[in-house]
């Protein structure tokens, strides 16, 4: 970790939620000169004043209202400011310190752009869209998110201001004719501006989620997987060295049009989040103001104060390597199963909800399902990814998970479902895998099944021919099968002393449930019943129809053994008599 020296000199830290806020009101090392004339406006370049006096400025110019207002106070009579008396009584001495003042990005671009080195960040080097976690290119920044807490955040637009100069105790004064026309345009909805100011100590929703102790399982897969993300799209970073900014210390400057409504004083940003360590400050600012779709929201600055060595004043970590990562995953998963019971007539199905997984990466096609143990029966699918929230109100994904078994196991065993979700190709020789089932246990329903009935081993002979009946009886409690539909062979074979026999055969259902092949051979006068038997084994695989049609059902015949004559031996060739040459 590159941390740079503080140039506070006392803090004062509140655990509110996940992130640090500054409620001291001493930002620098100055102290506070109770007797100090502030220089209004202020107006010197790169101080936090000048910045704030610009932007609030603005605001009043829309609003029909000078860019300044004067004091009440007789002694301030010529004293004039655009920015409020709250702000101005927060800050103080701070706003005449020097800070880096940013209007290309906002804060949640810098606490989340993966930098090739700390010089980098010092210089806010950000050309890259595409090098920011956690979002496409194309996404404003200001929907990125945005972490932290502040101990200042101060909201206000026209019709607030002007509510504010009527009160007893206000300490600005508009004039008449500035205060009618603003009054006509809010009384209008001419005019909807509206300025919110945060500041404190920001920080990354990817370091608390990577790094925080305080972070819940969570938090850091979310973490985790937008960082895993990140290498997926620069996959030649794998084993480079990149940094990140984890905290700063500064504000954001953030300003709003079309709000319906006039708000004035403090709110917290972080309203509105969907998760601690997680927040949006657009869908913040929308809670807290209650401001509609259509209200468009953009940054207008991020101002950092400067460390003792005169930089912005950051912290800098490391960006964690593909394999530390996948490393940290410590999220258990929740499977949720309708029935433990599987069978081979249909896949058995359930649900397995991964807290942490943000929606963006809740996404069938990024997703796979792979066994964790070879050899296990079935095909695992992975059917479907649906975002959700889980009871505490976290992101979650909820993966639909399939089992469909390819051979009719052992009736009432156990079998073990273990399987990883993966997310995407593996990175830098590493790969991302969450365990979703450790030893979930399934009991098989064997189904229907059938057993060898002893019919006649030996033959009959009937009209000239020899004839075998082989049973085999039907178990099936639950009615799946429809006997009124004639069982078909899929496989047959009768194999005598090692060698093939072929016969004519047909299968019927009989009263009983069995299933009744009759075997016949032709010709039974061919064979010699004086000679010993051969002992032959008929085996082979039949198909059954279902109830519910069209679905068949597939058994294995167990193998039956019967006696087949043998033919008599063939007479031997007659010799051939002997001829000369000349025939004598």
């Amino acid at each position: 970790m590159i941390q740079p020296s503080r140039s506070l000199t006392k803090y004062l830290f509140v655990r509110m939620g996940w992130a640090f806020t500054v409620t001291s009101a001493i930002l620098c090392g100055v102290g506070r000169a109770a007797a100090q004339e502030w220089p209004t406006p202020y107006n010197t370049p790169s101080t936090l004043g000048y910045h704030l006096e610009e932007a609030f400025s603005k605001v009043l110019t829309d609003c029909g209202l000078p860019g300044a207002l004067y004091h009440k106070k007789v002694k301030e009579k010529n004293r004039r400011s655009g920015i409020p008396t709250a702000v101005r009584s927060y800050f103080r001495e701070a706003l005449l310190q020097p800070v880096d003042h940013q209007t290309n990005y906002g804060a949640a671009r810098l606490l989340a752009y993966v930098f090739d080195s700390p010089t980098a960040a010092y210089a806010f080097q950000m050309t890259d869209p595409a090098r920011a976690v956690g979002t496409p290119p194309s996404q404003d920044p200001i929907t990125m998110f945005v972490p932290g807490a502040s101990s200042l955040t101060h909201t206000q637009n026209c019709s607030s201001i002007l509510a504010a100069t009527t009160q007893a105790e206000a300490k600005l004064t508009v004039p008449a004719a500035h205060f009618s026309t603003a009054g006509a345009a809010m009384a209008q909805r001419q005019n909807r501006t509206l300025l919110s100011v945060t500041q404190g100590i920001l920080q990354s929703p990817v370091y608390y989620g990577l790094q925080d102790p305080a972070a819940s399982p969570s938090d850091k897969l979310q973490a985790q997987i937008l960082a895993w993300r990140w290498y997926q799209a620069h996959a030649d970073e794998a084993t480079r060295t990149n940094y990140y900014v984890a905290s700063f210390r500064g504000g954001t400057i953030y300003n709003a049009s079309n709000a319906s409504n006039a708000y004035s004083g403090q709110f917290n940003l972080r309203a509105g989040a969907a998760a601690p360590g997680i927040a949006s400050a657009e869908a913040s600012i929308r809670a807290e103001a209650a401001l509609d779709a259509q209200t468009v929201i953009n940054n207008v600055g991020t101002f950092h104060y400067r460390d003792a060595m005169g930089r912005p004043d950051l912290t800098i970590v490391t960006f964690p390597s593909p394999a530390t990562i996948v490393g940290g995953i410590r999220i258990v998963p929740q499977l949720t199963m309708k029935s433990t019971t599987v069978s081979e007539l249909a896949p058995h199905v359930h649900v397995a909800e991964v807290p942490g997984v943000p929606a963006t990466a809740c996404d069938f096609n990024l997703w796979t399902a792979r066994r964790v143990d070879a050899g296990q029966l079935g095909l695992l699918e992975l059917k479907k990814a649906t975002p959700s929230t889980t009871t505490q109100g976290q992101p979650a994904c909820q993966f639909e998970v399939a089992l469909t078994l390819n051979a009719p196991p052992p009736p009432a065993a156990q079998i073990s479902l273990r399987y990883d979700l993966v997310l995407g190709d593996p990175v830098g020789g590493s790969t991302f895998a969450i365990r979703a089932a450790e030893n979930a246990i399934l009991t098989s329903d064997a189904g229907p099944q059938l057993s060898h009935v002893v019919g006649t081993t030996t033959p009959a002979t009937e009209a000239g021919s020899l004839v075998w009946t082989v049973r085999y009886q039907l178990t099936d409690p639950a009615g799946l099968i429809n006997v009124g539909v004639q069982p078909q062979f899929l496989s047959w074979q009768l194999v005598c002393g090692g060698a093939p026999q072929t016969l004519n055969r047909t299968a019927r259902w009989t009263a009983n449930k069995e299933i009744e092949i009759r075997l016949e051979q032709p010709n039974a006068a061919s064979y010699d019943p004086a000679l010993p038997m051969l002992d032959c084994t008929m085996s082979g695989q039949v198909q059954m129809s279902l109830v519910s049609a069209p679905g068949t059902l597939r058994r294995t015949l167990e193998p039956a053994p019967i006696k087949h004559p043998q033919m008599p031996a063939a007479p031997p060739p007659t010799p051939v008599a002997a001829t000369t040459n000349n025939g004598i």
